[in-house]
């Protein structure tokens, strides 16, 4: 038999119809839901891509010293060059404590020839504590430092190769990691030390 308080029979017609339609609304509920919550993640998704374009976006040398050409007053330059040839390197130097011996023009030409892409490493809330060089090691290394009026600060390039160089300023206690875009802008260093310095 059936019963008639069966869940398959009614009395009224129009009952089914209520409950098709409160159906259709609780599964609208959940599909709107869903596109909220993807729509919110797409929108993060952006957010966070657009971040990381800005923050690996290649900089120029202006933009990675973040002070103007005009206060930078002087320079030294230091370069451990051929350190293949015969076991040994040869060690060039340009110093001097006057901040009007050393005009820093050329040098900063020098620099502004490439734009310079930060590493992820730079986004480490713990900092980093050290680098070494990468596979383009050539047995030189070169490191510029740029002083500013009266020599009250500075802005440390060391190039460890023609793909890494790490900056360090005398305002920040963390160093920062890039990889110039044009790699002659470290032969650029390297010949002018051959020229310029000062063989010890």
């Amino acid at each position: 038999r059936c019963s008639r308080d069966s869940s398959l029979y009614t009395r009224e017609p129009w009952a089914l119809p209520r409950q098709l339609i409160k159906l259709e609304f609780d599964a609208g509920g959940i599909s709107m839901k869903k596109r909220i919550g993807l729509t919110i993640a797409i929108v993060i998704a952006v957010l966070i891509i657009g971040l990381l374009s800005w923050q690996f976006w290649p900089q120029s040398a202006a933009s990675v010293m973040s002070v103007s050409e005009d206060t930078i007053t002087s320079f030294a330059a230091y370069g451990m060059l051929d350190s293949f040839e015969m076991g040994y390197c040869d060690l060039y130097s340009i110093n001097s404590p006057a901040p009007i011996s050393n005009e820093p023009g050329e040098i900063l030409e020098i620099l502004a020839m490439s734009k310079y892409q930060q590493d992820f490493r730079n986004l480490l809330p713990w900092g980093v504590d050290g680098v070494s060089a990468d596979k383009n090691y050539d047995g030189n290394m070169v490191t510029l430092s740029l002083y500013f009026q009266d020599k009250q600060g500075y802005i440390e390039f060391q190039f460890l190769s023609n793909s890494i160089v790490v900056v360090r300023t005398s305002d920040q206690p963390n160093m920062r990691i890039y990889h110039p875009t044009n790699s002659a802008t470290f032969e650029k260093l390297v010949e002018y030390l051959k020229t310029h310095g000062v063989l010890q």
